[in-house]
């Protein structure tokens, strides 16, 4: 993602979406729940840098994110097919420890 938090990426892409939970002593937390939600936030482009993907990543059914214990991190794959070009989307992920996370995308 772009240091400013705005990417614009193909309308037609999978982004793959990634984070890791630890505790205070550094272990990770492989227990938790976290769920994505896509929220409409611009009819226009407002990224400012174009992202590349990796190809032929498989895009996540549902709304909840998984675990991967080979990474260590929560992944989900957000397939854009359905999602409109040139609009801009909030995508938001919330974590069962209650905290919300949201960064902004752009699709070209």
């Amino acid at each position: 993602m772009s240091a400013d938090g705005r990417s614009i990426f193909q309308q037609r892409s999978t982004i793959p979406f990634k984070f890791r939970l630890s505790n205070c002593s550094g272990m990770n937390v492989t227990t938790a729940t976290a769920t994505i939600e896509v929220i409409l936030f611009a009819n226009r482009i407002v990224g400012t840098v174009l992202e590349s993907v990796p190809a032929n990543l498989k895009a996540s059914t549902g709304t909840q994110y998984t675990y991967d214990a080979k990474v260590g991190q929560y992944i989900y794959n957000l397939g854009t097919r359905n999602l409109l070009p040139t609009t801009s989307y909030t995508i938001r992920t919330r974590v069962s420890d209650g905290s919300v996370h949201d960064v902004v995308i752009s699709l070209k």
